[in-house]
């Protein structure tokens, strides 16, 4: 493809500069002019640590970024503890082998770090996104293609992205059936210097600085691995709700994620629960899908595009986003939903069964073209909205 002139460029506004913000900044500047608004006065990821398996590394690698730099590790074992101590698995794990690319244990600062690199590095292709910071949100006109501002800027583009979270501004312009509910369960996430672990020899017996390791207790959870080249330990203590930290709230998945020239991705359309560790990695799928898709439109064929986005996305999104309810604790377990009025298969409940499916993933391109089966297909969505 030519690379378009200025005057053809998509002019693209992204809402939200977290890991789904910047990835699609990262994907779409080598032939999109694209501004990201977010709302804060410094770009400050908050949380701990963030695994990236295959599918979402290798877009990241594709990207020309290397997490290497900033000490993520690679995961090299998987361990389950049943709530008595006793070993339920232990699985050596080799996905360069087995997949092209590892499987990386990452700072979840490190993963936006990068992402904001590989959008705003001055040698990368096309130009630098630009990233506007105290840029809040507040309404969204998909047909004129405008966001408005909380200070009543009014913003034009071609292409609105909304990739502002769960509590996203945008999406109640594209689809206000959002009505998110309790999990009935809470998490607790912290980072461990490795020399307190190795002060404490049962904490050292369990290999937390050596694996992926999990301690399933039922309706209780903990998950913990290594990053920072092992200096740091995250962990993930999953509870049932009435300890009441982080309430971890569940989703339906949405009948809609494009209308007119906006589009929402990420958290903003297909919001995860965390038993299957996936939700950055899906939004940089998301991020890479617009790439893959805008690449090649021009302004007219806009909301045309951002449909077929939702079509080839969906399937993909909406599986890993049950598989992770699937993976959830105690009763959540029974209430996963089925999918597009079918039952879950059963080996996406579990995280090493369902890798196949999930980590063999090599881009949009690839899934289009290959893999038909999980591409709504047109006569499944009428004026934008899910009807099969």
């Amino acid at each position: 493809m030519a690379i378009p002139t200025p005057e053809e460029k998509l002019k693209v506004i992204v809402v939200g500069a977290g890991i789904c913000g910047l990835a699609c900044g990262a994907a779409l500047r080598e032939f999109a002019d694209v501004t990201i608004l977010e709302s804060v006065a410094e770009i400050k990821e908050l949380g701990a640590a963030v695994h990236l398996a295959p599918n979402a590394h290798r877009l990241v690698q594709n990207w020309g970024g290397d997490l290497y730099q900033y000490g993520s590790v690679p995961n090299r074992n998987v361990r389950e503890y049943t709530k008595g101590g006793h070993i339920k698995y232990d699985i050596p794990v080799d996905t360069m082998a087995e997949f092209g690319v590892e499987w990386i244990l990452c700072h979840r600062v490190d993963v936006q770090a990068e992402l904001h690199r590989l959008a705003t590095r001055p040698d990368g292709p096309g130009e630098p996104a630009k990233v506007v910071l105290n840029s809040r949100v507040v309404g969204c006109d998909p047909e004129q293609g405008t966001v408005t501002l909380k200070d009543g800027t009014v913003m034009t583009a071609d292409v609105i992205i909304g990739a502002d979270g769960i509590r996203s501004a945008v999406r109640a312009a594209v689809n206000p059936v959002f009505s998110s509910f309790p999990s009935m369960h809470s998490a607790y996430r912290f980072l461990v210097p490795v020399e307190k672990i190795n002060a404490h020899p049962d904490l050292v017996e369990l290999g937390t600085v050596e694996a992926l390791t999990i301690i399933d207790g039922i309706d209780r959870r903990i998950i913990a691995y290594p990053c920072r080249n092992k200096t740091l330990v995250n962990f993930i203590v999953c509870l049932p709700e009435e300890i009441g930290l982080w309430q971890l709230r569940d989703q339906e998945p949405l009948n809609q994620w494009a209308k007119g020239r906006v589009i929402i991705v990420g958290d903003s359309a297909h919001p995860m629960l965390p038993h299957q560790g996936q939700g950055a990695a899906a939004a940089i799928e998301d991020a890479e899908a617009l790439g893959y898709v805008l690449r090649n439109a021009t302004r007219e064929q806009v909301p045309e595009a951002l449909q077929r986005v939702f079509r080839l996305r969906y399937r993909r999104a909406t599986m890993v986003q049950q598989a992770s309810r699937a993976a959830g604790l105690g009763d959540m377990l029974k209430k996963a939903s089925g999918f597009e009025g079918g039952e879950l298969p059963q080996e996406f409940s579990n995280v090493m069964k369902f890798r196949q499916f999930n980590m063999s993933y090599l881009g949009a391109e690839d899934w289009e073209k290959n893999h038909e089966e999980w591409v709504l297909p047109e006569s499944a969505v009428l004026n934008g909205v899910l009807v099969a």
